[in-house]
């Protein structure tokens, strides 16, 4: 008897100092990762970053992380995450993960957050929880999920661009579509920030992923901001060429990571949520 008590006692410190240490490097990566300063680069052949310091009188501070991806140049393409099986046979189930995994195993330039979840509150929060995607997602033609309240950036096999206002999702975007990402808002329309946009019982400013296309040059836009106003997050990224957009997942699911080659290997911008869902931008010697 008392030889398991001694072994519990010691899976009980083991799993309490693995707690711990996940947690110290949580706050490590988050605060001691942080992207610096950095004129729009290109780091890859088609591939830009851009690493600003803001202040706006709104409260928008902090860091921004621009990720300029020209994917019609030769080597250029991004991917978003294989898509999980969840409830009800839908695909809409996702498995959080560390945010700093698929840059390291799969060699990504910059790695950013897609689709919020259900379960997102702090003691939800931990690798391997399984999770269910609130924004739909198509990955490689497959569809998540149907959901009426969102606006979609999908991209056909050809890689050609829209961005899809009519909701539900229309029949011919879930035919056409290879890749798709559910957006919460269409902040930015015509190169220019749309007030009407705006969600009203939004706390703010606060952490933001923005994703933006310009269609007509074939520019994928990857944006984080450490704290902002959606106003000032639409107007920052109408200013760096992003012609339709809108915020993702955002507060403390905001994560935006550079790989390798950038200059700023696993650093970027990163929240307390463990990763879900996520759209990475690579190059490979064409």
């Amino acid at each position: 008897m008392k030889s398991i008590f001694v072994i519990a006692s010691r899976l009980v410190i083991v799993v309490v100092l693995i707690i711990v240490l996940t947690g110290l490097l949580q706050v490590y990566m988050i605060y001691g990762r942080t992207a610096k300063p950095m004129e729009r680069t290109e780091v890859r052949p088609g591939i830009f970053v851009t690493v600003e310091e803001v202040s706006d009188p709104d409260g928008s501070e902090g860091i921004v992380v621009t990720t300029e991806v020209h994917w019609d140049t030769p080597g250029v393409s991004f991917e978003l995450r294989p898509l999980e099986q969840g409830p009800e046979g839908l695909w809409n189930g996702v498995t959080l993960i560390f945010q700093d995994w698929p840059v390291l195993t799969k060699g990504y330039v910059a790695l950013m957050n897609t689709s919020r979840i259900f379960e997102h509150e702090w003691h939800h929060n931990y690798p391997f929880k399984q999770a269910t995607y609130i924004e739909p997602l198509i990955e490689r033609g497959r569809l998540s999920h149907y959901w009426e309240h969102v606006y979609m950036i999908w991209w056909d096999d050809e890689l050609n661009a829209t961005f899809e206002e009519d909701k539900p999702i229309p029949d011919h975007v879930v035919e056409n579509a290879y890749w798709g990402i559910g957006t919460q808002s269409g902040l930015v329309r015509d190169g220019a920030f749309r007030p009407g946009a705006s969600d009203p019982d939004l706390p703010q400013p606060l952490p933001i992923s923005f994703i933006g296309i310009d269609a007509e040059r074939k520019v994928l836009y990857l944006i984080a901001f450490e704290n902002a106003s959606e106003k000032f997050a639409a107007t920052y990224a109408a200013s760096k060429g992003v012609v339709e957009g809108g915020r993702i997942d955002s507060r403390n699911g905001t994560h935006l990571i550079l790989g390798r080659g950038t200059g700023q290997f696993l650093r970027g911008i990163r929240n307390l949520r463990f990763l879900s869902g996520y759209i990475g931008v690579r190059y490979d010697e064409p």
